[in-house]
Protein backbone atom coordinates (compact mmCIF):
# COMPACT_ATOMS: atom_id res chain seq x y z
CA UNK A 1 0.00 0.00 0.00
CA UNK A 2 2.46 2.44 0.61
CA UNK A 3 3.97 2.40 -2.78
CA UNK A 4 0.80 2.92 -5.12
CA UNK A 5 -0.07 5.74 -2.47
CA UNK A 6 2.90 7.47 -3.21
CA UNK A 7 2.14 8.12 -7.41
CA UNK A 8 -1.55 8.64 -6.87
CA UNK A 9 -0.10 11.65 -4.81
CA UNK A 10 2.03 12.77 -7.84
CA UNK A 11 -0.42 12.09 -10.39
CA UNK A 12 -2.77 14.06 -8.57
CA UNK A 13 -0.41 16.92 -8.11
CA UNK A 14 0.29 16.80 -11.51
CA UNK A 15 -3.19 16.70 -12.55
CA UNK A 16 -3.53 19.86 -10.27
CA UNK A 17 -0.81 21.43 -11.33
CA UNK A 18 -2.09 21.13 -15.10
CA UNK A 19 -5.84 22.62 -14.11
CA UNK A 20 -3.97 25.53 -12.87
CA UNK A 21 -1.79 26.22 -15.72
CA UNK A 22 -4.82 25.35 -18.05
CA UNK A 23 -6.71 27.74 -15.89
CA UNK A 24 -4.35 30.65 -15.84
CA UNK A 25 -4.34 30.24 -19.73
CA UNK A 26 -7.82 30.36 -20.08
CA UNK A 27 -7.82 33.30 -17.80
CA UNK A 28 -5.43 34.73 -19.54
CA UNK A 29 -6.89 34.62 -23.28
CA UNK A 30 -9.92 35.66 -21.81
CA UNK A 31 -7.77 38.82 -20.38
CA UNK A 32 -6.63 39.20 -23.26
CA UNK A 33 -10.30 39.00 -25.48
CA UNK A 34 -11.05 41.73 -23.14
CA UNK A 35 -8.52 43.85 -23.38
CA UNK A 36 -9.23 43.62 -27.33
CA UNK A 37 -12.53 44.47 -26.67
CA UNK A 38 -11.99 47.30 -24.40
CA UNK A 39 -9.25 48.23 -26.92
CA UNK A 40 -11.74 48.44 -29.70
CA UNK A 41 -14.22 49.62 -27.72
CA UNK A 42 -11.73 52.74 -27.03
CA UNK A 43 -10.96 53.46 -30.51
CA UNK A 44 -14.34 53.32 -31.02
CA UNK A 45 -14.95 56.24 -28.63
CA UNK A 46 -12.34 58.06 -29.80
CA UNK A 47 -13.58 57.87 -33.16
CA UNK A 48 -16.88 58.77 -31.80
CA UNK A 49 -15.45 61.93 -30.03
CA UNK A 50 -13.34 62.93 -32.88
CA UNK A 51 -16.54 62.41 -35.38
CA UNK A 52 -18.45 64.85 -32.91
CA UNK A 53 -15.20 67.42 -32.53
CA UNK A 54 -15.20 67.67 -36.30
CA UNK A 55 -19.07 68.01 -36.50
CA UNK A 56 -18.51 71.09 -33.93
CA UNK A 57 -15.73 72.75 -35.64
CA UNK A 58 -18.03 72.38 -38.44
CA UNK A 59 -20.59 74.14 -37.28
CA UNK A 60 -18.75 76.62 -35.52
CA UNK A 61 -17.16 77.22 -39.09
CA UNK A 62 -20.06 77.60 -40.23
CA UNK A 63 -21.96 79.79 -37.81
CA UNK A 64 -18.45 81.95 -37.89
CA UNK A 65 -18.90 81.85 -41.46
CA UNK A 66 -22.72 83.57 -41.31
CA UNK A 67 -21.40 86.22 -38.49
CA UNK A 68 -19.06 87.38 -40.70
CA UNK A 69 -21.40 87.25 -43.51
CA UNK A 70 -23.84 89.80 -41.42
CA UNK A 71 -21.30 91.83 -40.25
CA UNK A 72 -20.44 92.55 -43.81
CA UNK A 73 -23.92 92.97 -44.47
CA UNK A 74 -24.26 95.59 -41.58
CA UNK A 75 -20.83 97.23 -42.56
CA UNK A 76 -22.67 97.15 -46.41
CA UNK A 77 -25.77 98.56 -45.30
CA UNK A 78 -23.96 101.40 -43.13
CA UNK A 79 -21.51 102.26 -45.94
CA UNK A 80 -24.58 103.34 -48.45
CA UNK A 81 -26.61 104.47 -45.63
CA UNK A 82 -23.77 107.14 -45.42
CA UNK A 83 -23.11 107.60 -49.48
CA UNK A 84 -26.87 108.40 -49.32
CA UNK A 85 -26.94 110.85 -46.74
CA UNK A 86 -23.62 112.67 -48.35
CA UNK A 87 -25.54 112.99 -51.30
CA UNK A 88 -28.47 114.18 -50.17
CA UNK A 89 -26.08 116.67 -48.18
CA UNK A 90 -24.64 117.64 -51.07
CA UNK A 91 -27.96 118.02 -53.24
CA UNK A 92 -29.68 120.25 -50.44
CA UNK A 93 -26.18 122.44 -50.48
CA UNK A 94 -26.14 122.44 -53.99
CA UNK A 95 -29.52 123.45 -54.24
CA UNK A 96 -29.08 126.64 -51.49
CA UNK A 97 -26.03 127.76 -53.27
CA UNK A 98 -28.37 127.48 -56.53
CA UNK A 99 -31.18 129.97 -54.77
CA UNK A 100 -28.37 132.50 -53.30
CA UNK A 101 -26.94 132.82 -56.56
CA UNK A 102 -30.87 133.62 -58.21
CA UNK A 103 -31.61 135.66 -54.91
CA UNK A 104 -28.20 137.40 -56.13
CA UNK A 105 -29.07 138.10 -59.39
CA UNK A 106 -32.54 139.17 -58.61
CA UNK A 107 -30.87 142.14 -56.23
CA UNK A 108 -28.22 143.24 -58.91
CA UNK A 109 -30.61 143.23 -61.46
CA UNK A 110 -33.76 145.40 -59.24
CA UNK A 111 -30.92 147.26 -58.56
CA UNK A 112 -30.01 147.89 -62.15
CA UNK A 113 -33.73 148.44 -63.17
CA UNK A 114 -33.98 151.13 -60.03
CA UNK A 115 -30.68 152.66 -61.12
CA UNK A 116 -32.18 153.03 -65.21
CA UNK A 117 -35.71 154.27 -64.28
CA UNK A 118 -35.84 156.22 -61.15
CA UNK A 119 -39.29 156.35 -59.53
CA UNK A 120 -40.46 159.83 -58.57
CA UNK A 121 -40.04 160.08 -54.33
CA UNK A 122 -37.78 160.74 -52.06
CA UNK A 123 -35.23 157.75 -52.54
CA UNK A 124 -31.93 158.83 -55.04
CA UNK A 125 -28.25 157.72 -55.04
CA UNK A 126 -26.19 159.35 -53.23
CA UNK A 127 -23.14 161.69 -54.89
CA UNK A 128 -19.98 163.21 -53.68
CA UNK A 129 -19.82 166.40 -52.17
CA UNK A 130 -20.52 168.73 -49.45
CA UNK A 131 -23.02 171.19 -50.80
CA UNK A 132 -25.05 168.58 -53.02
CA UNK A 133 -28.69 168.18 -52.07
CA UNK A 134 -27.78 164.68 -51.32
CA UNK A 135 -25.33 165.85 -48.93
CA UNK A 136 -27.96 168.01 -47.11
CA UNK A 137 -30.32 165.45 -46.95
CA UNK A 138 -28.46 163.06 -45.00
CA UNK A 139 -27.80 165.29 -41.85
CA UNK A 140 -23.99 164.54 -41.98
CA UNK A 141 -23.83 167.93 -41.09
CA UNK A 142 -25.81 170.11 -39.17
CA UNK A 143 -27.83 172.77 -40.46
CA UNK A 144 -27.58 176.60 -40.40
CA UNK A 145 -29.80 178.22 -37.44
CA UNK A 146 -30.83 180.78 -39.90
CA UNK A 147 -32.40 177.41 -42.28
CA UNK A 148 -33.69 174.73 -39.67
CA UNK A 149 -34.43 171.19 -41.42
CA UNK A 150 -37.54 170.59 -39.76
CA UNK A 151 -38.77 174.13 -41.69
CA UNK A 152 -41.38 173.95 -44.08
CA UNK A 153 -40.67 175.20 -47.77
CA UNK A 154 -43.77 177.77 -47.27
CA UNK A 155 -42.02 179.91 -44.46
CA UNK A 156 -38.85 179.57 -45.97
CA UNK A 157 -39.94 180.98 -49.60
CA UNK A 158 -42.95 182.42 -49.03
CA UNK A 159 -46.50 181.66 -49.67
CA UNK A 160 -46.07 181.49 -53.70
CA UNK A 161 -45.06 178.31 -53.26
CA UNK A 162 -48.22 177.11 -52.12
CA UNK A 163 -49.21 176.68 -55.50
CA UNK A 164 -46.86 173.93 -56.12
CA UNK A 165 -45.78 172.18 -53.33
CA UNK A 166 -47.37 170.89 -49.87
CA UNK A 167 -47.60 173.05 -47.30
CA UNK A 168 -46.08 170.79 -44.69
CA UNK A 169 -43.18 169.88 -47.06
CA UNK A 170 -39.66 170.26 -44.93
CA UNK A 171 -36.67 171.60 -46.41
CA UNK A 172 -34.80 168.26 -45.53
CA UNK A 173 -37.92 166.21 -47.35
CA UNK A 174 -37.33 168.81 -49.98
CA UNK A 175 -33.49 168.01 -50.58
CA UNK A 176 -34.24 164.03 -50.39
CA UNK A 177 -36.71 164.23 -53.35
CA UNK A 178 -35.80 162.75 -56.96
CA UNK A 179 -38.26 163.32 -59.52
CA UNK A 180 -36.77 166.01 -61.03
CA UNK A 181 -36.39 164.44 -64.46
CA UNK A 182 -40.19 163.93 -64.36
CA UNK A 183 -41.29 167.60 -62.55
CA UNK A 184 -39.13 170.81 -62.67
CA UNK A 185 -41.04 172.38 -59.62
CA UNK A 186 -39.60 169.36 -57.91
CA UNK A 187 -36.32 169.45 -59.11
CA UNK A 188 -36.52 173.08 -58.70
CA UNK A 189 -37.43 173.12 -54.90
CA UNK A 190 -34.64 170.73 -54.44
CA UNK A 191 -31.74 171.98 -55.39
CA UNK A 192 -32.68 175.78 -54.60
CA UNK A 193 -32.76 174.29 -50.92
CA UNK A 194 -29.43 173.01 -50.77
CA UNK A 195 -28.41 176.36 -52.02
CA UNK A 196 -30.31 178.41 -49.65
CA UNK A 197 -27.95 176.13 -47.02
CA UNK A 198 -25.13 176.77 -48.67
CA UNK A 199 -25.73 180.20 -48.64
CA UNK A 200 -25.31 180.00 -45.38
CA UNK A 201 -22.83 177.71 -44.46
CA UNK A 202 -20.52 177.98 -47.46
CA UNK A 203 -18.01 180.61 -47.46
CA UNK A 204 -17.76 181.71 -51.19
CA UNK A 205 -21.20 180.84 -52.27
CA UNK A 206 -22.05 182.62 -55.60
CA UNK A 207 -25.53 183.00 -54.42
CA UNK A 208 -26.77 185.10 -51.15
CA UNK A 209 -29.77 183.96 -49.82
CA UNK A 210 -31.92 186.71 -50.66
CA UNK A 211 -30.67 185.73 -54.55
CA UNK A 212 -32.11 182.35 -53.83
CA UNK A 213 -35.26 182.89 -52.43
CA UNK A 214 -36.14 185.57 -55.34
CA UNK A 215 -34.85 183.16 -58.11
CA UNK A 216 -37.22 180.52 -56.64
CA UNK A 217 -39.92 182.60 -56.87
CA UNK A 218 -39.47 184.17 -60.70
CA UNK A 219 -39.03 180.29 -61.70
CA UNK A 220 -42.35 179.18 -60.65
CA UNK A 221 -44.09 180.47 -63.09
CA UNK A 222 -43.51 177.50 -65.74
CA UNK A 223 -42.07 174.40 -65.64
CA UNK A 224 -39.10 175.74 -68.44
CA UNK A 225 -38.16 178.63 -66.09
CA UNK A 226 -38.38 176.05 -63.21
CA UNK A 227 -35.78 173.83 -65.05
CA UNK A 228 -33.53 175.97 -66.37
CA UNK A 229 -33.29 178.02 -62.57
CA UNK A 230 -32.83 174.05 -61.51
CA UNK A 231 -29.65 173.15 -63.39
CA UNK A 232 -28.28 176.87 -62.20
CA UNK A 233 -28.39 175.89 -58.73
CA UNK A 234 -27.38 172.36 -59.36
CA UNK A 235 -23.87 173.33 -61.17
CA UNK A 236 -23.41 175.75 -58.51
CA UNK A 237 -24.02 172.95 -55.95
CA UNK A 238 -21.53 170.78 -57.80
CA UNK A 239 -19.04 173.25 -58.15
CA UNK A 240 -18.81 174.22 -54.29
CA UNK A 241 -16.94 172.70 -51.46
Amino acid sequence: MGRSFIPRIVIFNLCEIRLVHNVNVMARNHYSKNLQEAAALLEQICSSDEQTRNHENLKGGKARSEEKTLRNSKCLHVSLENRANSGSKKTRMASFCTTLLFCLLLILSLAAAAETHRIPGFLYTRSRGRCTAQFWSGRREEWPRMVPETSTVSNVFGSRVYERYRSDLTLVEATARNDEESNAFGGLVKEATAALVNSYAREGFPYKPWEVKTLVIKALVSEAAAASQANDFLLANQACS
